[in-house]
């Protein structure tokens, strides 16, 4: 057992690995899978294989920069998907910077941290 498990880590010494990206991609897949052995559908089959494909390929990749490229859009779209609840966003209209705000209704002066440009921002509910 020693030597299986020296034999991996030198295998994949040097190569990507797992990440938020990876585990996404694995509940997509399933999601995917489940109709598709029920309905038979073969498309969803391929589409499934291909996305699995891509899934090993990212884990036993050696461009390891640019896999952590990928997980960065990844976890930063992810973010601002989970917190739309909390908060709420906006653009400033000198820099075009995406600024965050609690979501609180009402009218708010603001101050852009990027070029300190005021402007009023109004929240809905």
């Amino acid at each position: 057992m020693r030597n299986f498990r020296a034999s991996m880590a030198r295998f994949m010494y040097g190569r990507y690995g797992v990440d938020k990206l990876y585990y996404a991609l694995l509940v997509l897949y399933v999601i995917m899978i489940i109709p598709a052995m029920i309905f038979k559908i073969r498309v969803i089959y391929w589409i499934g294989d291909a996305l699995l494909l891509y899934m090993f390929f990212r884990v036993f990749s050696r461009n390891i920069y640019k896999r952590q490229q990928e997980n960065y859009w990844f976890t930063k779209k992810w973010a601002r998907f989970t917190d739309f609840r909390t908060h709420v966003y906006h653009k400033c209209p000198n820099c075009k910077a995406t600024l965050r705000f609690p979501r609180k209704a009402g009218k708010f002066p603001v101050v852009c941290p990027r070029c300190n440009h005021h402007f009023n921002i109004r929240n809905w509910l």
